[in-house]
Parts: structure tokens; sequence; C-alpha cells
């Protein structure tokens, strides 16, 4: 089409991040896809690993949504026009986990938002198998499948633990905790949001959410020992502490703490403290297209709504340095947007 200079968004640790110059899209393979990224919205894992990266050539994004622009033979169910999105692995598509739907755990994926390929670019080429097919009307808000395909995942790995009980407590408001809610709502647990920022606290309880700060959590001593599903949505990235140091007190005899969130610091563990509670930690590892897929057919109906609460701050492809300083900043923003080609 008429796409005059091509681009994609490099961050070093030396430049930040730099718009270079790509060539033209390739002649595409039999079951590839050329595609128009439109929008994008970082997420905790982008900034988490910009602030460890040390090298110089890293493409971040995976949460986007795209327009197909061309098809090649052999794409049966995509066509020209068709909005579409993808998790974060890239996928063989053949081996046994791909065959599953836990895309997530292929043994040759690629990952968008690596050293490899991000889709902060004018262009994208993938196979069919890796892409969903968003619904048409629905445009900027799509973009954030991808998070409430990870609280629809979070959620399932909670389901897959067999516990009796329906009461779970969130810890971290940010996009996955929030979307963590929403889809264990739809399971008909019963909920309680924690953050330490109270503006995010607020937020949960426009979406109508029980919600709490958690130094409130603290001040009740009849809270030590009496959460017996948690799910961690913090992690130490962008400065906080997240709940690790904390989840011994919180956790129940017996309790389930599903790990979301991510460390990028060594933490420590206590294997005393746990096995006197008899604490089972299950760590979640992405989410996979069959939770995409999922994701889309649950959520299209109300993501457009959930957008304005969600996708606080708009930029574009020249901005996207001030738009990863914005995105780091957890009192002011929820979903920075970068606005790739609007299409």
């Amino acid at each position: 089409g008429g796409h005059v200079s091509e681009f994609e968004v490099i961050y070093s640790l030396n430049n930040g991040f730099k718009k270079v110059a790509l060539e033209n899209p390739p002649k595409l393979k039999a079951g590839q896809v050329l595609l128009r990224p439109q929008y994008l919205t970082i997420c905790g894992s982008d900034t988490h690993q910009m602030e460890m990266y040390q090298g110089d050539n890293l493409r971040l994004g995976h949460e986007w949504v795209a327009l197909v622009e061309e098809v090649s033979k052999g794409v049966k169910n995509l066509k020209v026009g068709d909005r579409v999105t993808a998790t974060a692995a890239i996928s063989c598509g053949d081996c046994s986990f791909c065959i599953e739907g836990k895309t997530n755990y292929c043994k040759k994926a690629t990952y968008l938002g690596s050293e490899e390929i991000g889709a902060l670019r004018s262009y994208l080429v993938m196979t069919e198998h890796n892409l969903v097919l968003v619904p048409k009307n629905i445009e900027r808000a799509a973009v954030l499948f991808e998070v409430a395909a990870v609280g629809f995942e979070a959620v399932q790995l909670l389901k897959r633990q067999n516990n009796q009980s329906k009461d779970l407590t969130i810890f971290g408001c940010g996009s996955v905790g929030l979307m963590s809610a929403l889809a264990a709502k739809k399971e008909g647990y019963k909920i309680l949001l924690v953050d330490s920022v109270m503006a995010r606290v607020e937020r949960a309880k426009r979406l109508g959410f029980k919600a709490c700060l958690d130094k409130e959590l603290l001040l009740d001593p009849a809270n030590k020992n009496s959460f017996s599903q948690i799910m961690d949505c913090t992690g130490d990235n962008a400065g906080g502490r997240g709940l690790w140091k904390m989840l011994p007190y919180y956790a129940a005899k017996g309790a389930t703490a599903i790990m979301v969130g991510k460390y990028k610091g060594e933490i420590s563990i206590m294997p005393d403290v746990l096995g006197r509670l008899g604490l089972k930690l299950v760590f979640m590892s992405g989410m996979g297209i069959d939770s995409l897929k999922n994701a889309v057919s649950s959520f299209s109906d109300s993501i457009e709504e959930l957008s304005h609460e969600f996708i606080t701050d708009t930029y574009n492809s020249d901005q996207v340095a001030e738009a990863f300083k914005k995105a780091s900043v957890r009192e002011e923003s929820l979903k920075v947007l970068i606005e790739i080609g609007a299409g």
C-alpha cells in the first residue's frame, strides 16, 4: 500500500528508544499473513525487561492489534481488512503443546518483546496459526484482549487446583489484577482486591469490586493467616516491593497462591515457614492461544467499556520513550497506548 517508510523501534541501554528504518515486507510464504500493527499497549513485563536489559537491540511490545494487509496461499480463515492479535509466543504449531493450544509452552517459540522481534513496528509477517481474529467493531479497545487473556489463564490455573473455597484475594490492582478479578467474577468467586496505591484501589471499586489498601489489611490482626486463595499480581518492577515477603503473613494453612506478577530480583524462600503453612505455590508461565481465543469471546461485550478505565494515556510511535516513562509511574497510569499506524 502507500506505506513509504517502514520502521521498527529498538531499545538499547545507551541510546534508549530509536526508530529505525526497515526493509520493505518480504514476499509471503504459504500460510503467512502480512499485518499492519495499529495499536499497542505497554505491559508490566515490557518495563520489567527494559529495566533489566543491558544490551543494544531489544524489540519490545507484545500487546497489540493489527489489520491484515495481505494473505498468502494456504491462509484459510483470514482475509484482508480483518483485525487480529496474537499471544507473545510465536509458536511452531506442530509440537504436542501447540496441538493442545498451550502455545506458551512451545519449545521452539520465538517471543514478541525480545531481541528477535517486537510489535513496535510498521509491519509484521506471521503464520495464520498464531493469529486470533478480533471482532471488527472493536478498535483501540482490542489491545486489551491480551491482558484479559492473562487474567483468564490465571483463573483457569486457580480452578485446576480444585480448592473448595470460592473466596479469592488478589494482590495488585494493575491491569492483570483487574482482569483476573473480572475473569474470576465470571466464575463465581468472591473477590477482595488489594493494592498499595490509592488511585488503583479506587479504580477497582469503580469496576464494582471490594478493594482496600494493603495497610488497611495489616491494621486488622484478624487478617493474619486468613486467606486460603491468593493471587499475586504484584511483582517488584517499577520500584514496588510486591507481595512476596508478606505472603506467609496472609496465607492460611493449606493456602494456594497463584504467582502471576514478575519478580526480577532474587527472592528468599523460607522452607520452614512455607512448610508449617503447607503453602502451595503455583507459578504461571505466560498464556496460550486458547486462553486468548476464550478471552476474546468472553470479554467482547465489555472490553469497549472497560477500555475507558484501562487505557489512561495515548502516544504515537515517535513518543515511545515518553510512553514508557509514563507507564512506569504506577500512581498515574494503567495502560499506556501507542498508536503505531491507525489504519
